[in-house]
């Protein structure tokens, strides 16, 4: 079983990862040890619980770490080209929930629907991108399902759980297009080409930079995309 030790554990490595690589360039990054002191496990679950219906399931609570936040924005140049990643990470019994940003304009009703019960954890401010990864709560399920959301495709589920995407974000180091990877999405057409070409490049400089991961299985999961 993972736990919030193991998840925290595998992000701190992932930090130290890039760190220690001269050639990645880190533009910004933050780790705070601690939750905001003001802020009790008590009033950030009535928050929820007020906001959402429902409390976070232990499938969420046993991998949330104990930190308030982490954030790091980095690129590598390599031979065909470059490649960079994000991740700002609010853990969810640390931080009071926040809500997605508002796209009603572009929104379908299920959309909206479906927005309603999202509660972000995860986006890239640093890169101007508007992508944002979300826990959707509902009193119906023990294991929040995980979904990315990003402008150009709307909200897309992935196969991951929420221990399941802390673990492959620690080896991604959140890369940019890493969602794609677990979601049920052809990257064939030409708006994911940008995405293709920066995890191409993360799958042929990361094995060599971080030879301890094994990177096999996402090579197999974008080839099944292209």
């Amino acid at each position: 079983m993972t736990t919030h030790n193991d998840c925290e554990l595998a992000l701190r490595k992932a930090v130290r990862e890039l760190q220690a690589v001269p050639a990645i360039q880190i533009s910004a990054g933050e780790l705070e040890d601690e939750a905001p002191s003001d802020l009790s496990p008590a009033q950030v679950e009535n928050d929820i619980r007020e906001e959402f219906g429902t409390n976070l399931p232990r499938s969420v609570t046993q991998c949330s770490v104990a930190y308030g936040h982490i954030s790091y924005h980095w690129w590598i140049d390599h031979s065909e080209g470059s490649v960079s990643g994000e991740f700002n990470l609010r853990p969810p019994c640390t931080c009071l929930p926040t809500i997605p940003p508002s796209a009603e304009w572009i929104m379908s009703d299920s959309e909206r629907e479906l927005s309603d019960q999202f509660l972000l954890f995860d986006d890239f401010p640093q890169g101007g991108t508007d992508p944002y990864v979300a826990l959707r709560l509902d009193s119906d399920t023990r294991s929040p399902e995980i979904w990315y959301h990003a402008t150009e495709c709307g909200p897309l589920l992935l196969d991951l759980d929420y221990c399941a995407y802390l673990r492959t974000l620690a080896i991604t180091k959140g890369a940019i297009g890493w969602h794609f990877l677990f979601a049920d999405i052809s990257l064939k057409q030409a708006d994911f080409r940008s995405y293709i070409n920066e995890l191409k490049g993360m799958l042929a400089v990361f094995p060599e930079l971080f030879p301890e991961h094994d990177y096999t299985s996402l090579q197999e999961r974008l080839e099944a995309r292209l």
